[in-house]
């Protein structure tokens, strides 16, 4: 059994979730998706990701505090 990257997308708008999911999934990520700062923050608590693919413009935070936070944890 092979090693599927994880990605989380971070990304408030449905169509860049729908897509990117699809898109990164059809070549062997593994692909989380949420649509705000908080639910991201969420994730990152209760597993490892190798990337994060996270709008800055989001409805409840930053994006560059997303990443910073991202960091801390």
């Amino acid at each position: 059994m092979s090693y599927a990257p994880r990605i989380l997308v971070v990304d408030d708008e449905l169509g860049v979730q729908l897509f990117l999911e699809q898109v990164l999934s059809s070549v062997g990520y593994y692909v989380t998706v949420v649509g705000t700062s908080r639910q991201a923050l969420a994730q990152v608590r209760s597993r490892e990701f190798d990337v994060a693919v996270v709008d800055l413009s989001l409805p409840d935070e930053d994006g560059f505090e997303v990443i910073r936070l991202f960091g801390d944890n």
